[in-house]
């Protein structure tokens, strides 16, 4: 008598199916006792509380840790499918994966640093505009407000030595 049992494709994929529910189911509950006992759910209540109170904060908060995990997870998920290409064999796919996640992490980054450029560069361009605009309203005869900023500093410096 053939000890092996012998599966149809169906029943594989049912037992799959299966298991991977209860596996979830047991997550689930995991899970929630764990938030139940460690007070969890306050701490998202107070969470979404504070969110509605203070929307711009909350949106602030969001979109810093969105570009800091951001590039992590591109490459986390890269380096995942990475690993399931290894073990499946197909080397060729593996080197080819990997420069297209380093691409994307560089770009990624890259483009973060583009912006706070921008925004620097955009910040300082409106503080010395705005400065330029004061001296003039207040018909100062020193027109470059650049000039006047570092007068100013190099005048602070020297009555501080």
């Amino acid at each position: 008598m053939n000890t092996e049992q012998e599966y149809t494709r169906e029943e594989l994929a049912q037992m799959l199916t299966d298991s991977a529910h209860r596996l979830w189911n047991q997550f689930k509950t995991a899970g929630s006792r764990l938030l139940n006992d460690w007070g969890g759910y306050d701490l998202i209540d107070k969470t979404a509380r504070l969110a509605t109170q203070y929307p711009f904060a909350a949106l602030s908060v969001m979109l810093g840790f969105l570009v800091i995990f951001l590039p992590f997870t591109i490459l986390l998920a890269f380096g995942l499918s990475t690993m399931a290409i290894t073990f499946t064999g197909f080397m060729l796919l593996e080197g080819t994966l990997l420069t297209i996640a380093s691409i994307l992490l560089f770009g990624c980054l890259g483009a973060i640093l583009l912006v706070f450029l921008f925004f620097g560069i955009l910040t300082l361009i409106g503080y010395f505009g705005f400065a330029h605009i004061y001296d003039l309203y207040n018909k100062s005869n020193d027109r470059s407000a650049l000039r006047q900023f570092l007068r100013r500093e190099r005048t602070e410096t020297e009555q501080s030595r």
